[in-house]
């Protein structure tokens, strides 16, 4: 059952990420709200590099190229060169394509896995298991999706 929820959380994310993108275009994804915050653009690119992590625990390769890592990373710098960040469009493919992986990789997940100690923690939580790592991950992931929310607002755009 475990599993199970995972897969239906990250489809809900999945949902809230192409409804929130669905008419931006690049240029819209790069725009910093003056408020202060990042930008959809490193939002997705974010999300995609902690989903590197997710589909390392699962067997899979990374969804964001390596290249690209120290961009969308916590801590880095406001993303606003256009050129330098990836095109919203390679970003929404690679999303899906993660997506896609991920569901398949938790199918074929044993249960009995999510008990293991967990390879990383980035909280550095003692007795850190796979299943409380996944969940976490997910929940970082769920709170990007919103703010896709948000920034949708500040860029003029209706809700959806």
């Amino acid at each position: 059952m475990a599993l199970q929820t995972l897969a239906i959380q990250l489809s809900y994310i999945d949902i809230v990420i192409k409804r929130n993108t669905s008419d931006l275009s690049h240029a819209e994804s790069m725009q910093i709200p003056k408020e202060g915050g990042n930008c959809i653009n490193w939002i997705l690119g974010h999300i995609l590099g902690s989903r590197n992590g997710f589909l390392q625990i699962l067997g899979e390769g990374p969804a964001l190229p390596a290249e690209k890592i120290e961009l969308y990373k916590r801590g880095s710098n406001p993303l606003t060169d256009s050129e330098e960040a990836l095109p919203l469009q390679n970003l929404l493919e690679l999303f899906q394509s993660s997506h896609e992986r991920m569901l398949l990789a938790l199918q074929q997940t044993d249960p009995a896995r999510l008990a293991e100690p967990a390879p990383f923690s980035p909280l550095d939580k003692p007795g850190e298991t796979v299943g409380s790592l996944l969940a976490g991950l997910i929940f970082h992931e769920a709170y990007h999706a919103g703010q896709t929310g948000t920034l949708r607002h500040i860029l003029g755009k209706k809700g959806v």
